[in-house]
């Protein structure tokens, strides 16, 4: 059984929709889910706590997914007599390392954190492990910022990779879609209603719904020109 759960920053806005009372509900409900998986969603009876739930349930299934994965793996890999042993060094000897000729300069603080940052920054990966970079994530930026419900990032990745071709006036018309679904949100979560979360919003292509069908005429985002 695996002993910690993880929370993630990007759901740091789903726990500042709610009250510190809700807030709290809500861990509880992470607690026991993660120890038992014992808290179906429908038995939440608040909707927002509800909602909340839904979207932190999915990482928590990935991660302990991911968990059963590794545990698996070293089990077999135990089987098989633990990890391959090196064939330049089978007896697993201990070997020291030489003193280099000439010592290597220790890399600076401000080399390492900006090589970190900048690969953080231009790469990131949905759900199912695809690589988004350039300007299909540039263009992605521009949708999560306008949507406003920051929750199932990684999913939702995956269904802007499944858009099959993003040109400068599509994009511009999912971004102001988006503004515009972030707009009714509050009220629909005011009647009781959960709102479709990012990953579904763009599953269902809900920006050609005829509400954001008027034509726009400022463009938001230019795709760069291929030289």
């Amino acid at each position: 059984m695996k002993k910690s759960f993880i929370l993630y920053h990007d759901q740091e806005g789903v726990f500042n929709e709610l009250s510190d009372e809700q807030a709290g509900t809500l861990i509880k409900y992470i607690y026991r889910y993660s120890e038992n998986g014992h808290t179906p969603p429908d038995k939440i009876e608040d909707p927002l706590i509800r909602m909340a739930f839904v979207g932190i349930q999915a990482s928590l299934d990935r991660d302990i997914e991911k968990y059963e994965n590794i545990v698996e793996r070293n089990r077999i890999n135990g089987l098989k007599g633990g990890r391959p042993r090196n064939p330049k060094n089978p007896v697993g000897k201990l070997v020291t390392q030489g003193n280099p000729r000439k010592p290597k300069k220790a890399d600076s603080d401000s080399d390492s954190d900006s090589d970190s940052d900048s690969d953080s920054d231009n790469v990131i990966f949905s759900a199912k492990g695809k690589k988004v970079d350039g300007q299909r994530l540039t263009s992605f930026g521009l949708f999560w910022d306008a949507f406003g419900y920051k929750q199932g990032k990684a999913s939702a990745l995956d269904s802007w990779l499944n858009i099959p071709t993003l040109t400068n006036s599509l994009v511009d018309k999912i971004v102001i879609a988006a503004k515009a679904t972030a707009k009714e949100r509050s009220g629909l979560i005011s009647q009781g209603h959960t709102p479709k979360m990012a990953q579904g919003w763009l599953a269902a292509r809900r920006w050609e719904d005829e509400a954001y069908a008027e034509p726009q005429k400022e463009k938001q985002y230019r795709f760069a020109s291929k030289k």
